[in-house]
């Protein structure tokens, strides 16, 4: 069924980040609490679910470090594929209502799999130290070299709703074929697929030891953003740089670092 209307499910917020020496991941979205008993099919189509991302910052974006979903296949052959990307909804507008997912902004490319009847797969690595997201984007997933006739693979995803983390609206993405992108559903179970985003709403640091030279090489991967370093958890904060990377000594007592939005700050040499 082909829905032309779209409704938030699932709104709820997370709490803020707080950064020392290191960035921790808060749950942005979370979606593994009711199964609905339902799969769907992808039937070798690109399908994707439209997702909002808790606790949302004006004119932010977030910093995604691990993401996971659950699928089910069978019938696989050893060539079967898996493709799983990220898009902006900055597409065409769908029958005057939402955009269309449209830029791409992460692609897994295609790797293997094998028949399963429920597995989860997670990125985490691949996002290195943070891919950075819009608060609301498309996840797809497409299934490649399943076959034809009577013996042809099939897979999917699994069905959980309404999410306890973040929102979702009730219909998905489907492109296939010459259509294009196209918005489809049931008439009597939210499409919301099974899946976790975990991030923040900042990059995190990373710390590269060179003992040699008794330094440590400080990189985060956004611009926009201040690095200050304290002799204590709590502060007070000192401006360090407003660029990546930074080295700084190592040793003279216990220093932390943060990253903090440089709006209204003036800069003390």
């Amino acid at each position: 069924m082909i829905m032309n209307y779209r409704r938030l499910l699932g709104l709820a917020a997370v709490g803020a980040l707080c950064l020392g020496s290191a960035a921790r991941a808060d749950v942005l979205y979370w979606n593994y609490a009711t199964d609905l008993g339902t799969r769907l099919n992808a039937e070798g189509e690109e399908i994707g679910d439209e997702i909002v991302l808790a606790d949302a910052p004006q004119g932010r974006a977030y910093y995604v470090t691990n993401f996971s979903f659950n699928y089910w296949a069978a019938n696989l052959s050893p060539s079967a594929r898996l493709r799983v990307r990220f898009y902006r909804n900055d597409g065409p507008r769908y029958s005057g209502h939402p955009r269309m997912p449209g830029s791409v902004f992460f692609d897994s490319g295609l790797f293997p799999i094998a028949s399963t009847d429920r597995s989860m797969l997670v990125f985490d690595s691949d996002f290195g130290s943070g891919l950075v997201a819009p608060p609301e984007f498309t996840w797809t997933v497409q299934f490649y070299n399943l076959g034809e006739g009577a013996s042809a693979g099939v897979g999917g995803v699994d069905l959980f709703s309404p999410p306890s983390v973040g929102a979702n609206y009730p219909d998905c993405w489907v492109r296939g074929g010459e259509e294009g992108w196209q918005l489809a559903g049931f008439e009597d179970a939210n499409v919301d697929f099974a899946a976790s985003v975990s991030g923040s709403t900042v990059p995190s640091i990373a710390f590269v030891p060179d003992y040699l030279a008794q330094t440590m090489r400080l990189e985060w991967n956004a611009g926009g953003f201040a690095l200050e370093y304290s002799s204590q958890m709590n502060g007070p904060w000192l401006y360090l740089s407003l660029t990546s990377p930074v080295t700084v000594p190592i040793g003279g007592g216990m220093k932390y670092y943060r990253l903090r939005t440089p709006i209204d700050y003036t800069i003390v040499p």
